[in-house]
């Protein structure tokens, strides 16, 4: 199997364990290469402890069952940008989430916005109280933001064994069925099952439907400099109140 690699945002005490045994329990399913991002505010002299915290982080992660080769990065600056240094190269981004305190990452600049925002990667977000269920991968579709989410949720499903749940809101049935054809298409082993409601709220739907999912996947589109602002109206609050990670995969720009 082709190794992966993935991008791991780690800061200290925003879920941080949950973040790292979920990259751990990943490595037990497929090679990885992880590229731990710290950052600094400060100059290299003062970053000590970062660079304590992210060798322990990196030890951990060495300690884990399964084929895994990890590297750690200290960067000056902020999360975000650090962390688009290194994901045009990665398959995944992973940072850590409180989920349920939305006020936590407005005052560190609204993190998980800005990142899933300008990353080329699919960045998947690990709520600090999480569990690691297994169940079935879950992704929302709607007109503007499925091509990416499906093939990014297919694979997951295909990769854990688990169902695939496609769930979509809105009049047009048309959707979700060409949305099964190609999540068929892209993983043809995996289980599908469509999950249809004509009207509704699309954030309480996917609520409702991933209350066991071990994954959420959900798209975004990029429209220029605004795009952290514009990232649907379904991405951004799921965040907040799942209980599994939430996977959010952009649209490619044309």
């Amino acid at each position: 199997m082709r190794q992966q690699t993935i991008v791991v945002g780690i800061e200290p005490g925003v879920a941080s364990m949950a973040l790292l045994d979920w990259v751990a329990a990943r490595a037990a399913r497929i090679p990885l290469r992880v590229h731990l991002v710290a950052v600094t505010r400060f100059g290299i002299g003062g970053s000590s402890d970062v660079e304590a915290q992210t060798e322990l982080a990196a030890a951990y992660l060495r300690s884990a069952s399964g084929d895994i080769a990890v590297d750690t990065h200290i960067v000056i600056g902020t999360m975000p940008e650090a962390l688009m240094e290194y994901d045009r190269a990665a398959d995944l981004v992973a940072l850590g989430i409180r989920r349920g305190d939305p006020l936590h990452n407005l005052l560190h600049g609204w993190m998980p916005v800005r990142a899933a925002a300008r990353a080329v990667s699919p960045v998947v977000f690990v709520p600090s109280d999480g569990e690691r269920p297994d169940g079935p991968v879950v992704v929302g579709i709607d007109l503007e933001t499925s091509d990416a989410a499906v093939l990014i949720a297919a694979r997951e499903a295909e990769l854990s064994g688990e169902p695939l749940v496609v769930v979509h809101v809105g009049a047009d049935r048309g959707a979700l069925d060409r949305a099964c054809e190609q999540a068929r298409s892209i993983a043809s082993g995996i289980e599908v099952r469509p999950e249809w409601v004509p009207q509704g709220d699309p954030v309480a739907v996917i609520q409702s439907v991933a209350a066991d999912a071990s994954l959420v996947v959900v798209g975004s589109h990029r429209r220029g400099p605004l795009s952290s602002a514009l990232l649907g109206s379904v991405s951004v609050p799921s965040l907040w109140h799942l209980r599994a990670p939430v996977c959010v995969a952009a649209e490619r720009e044309e």
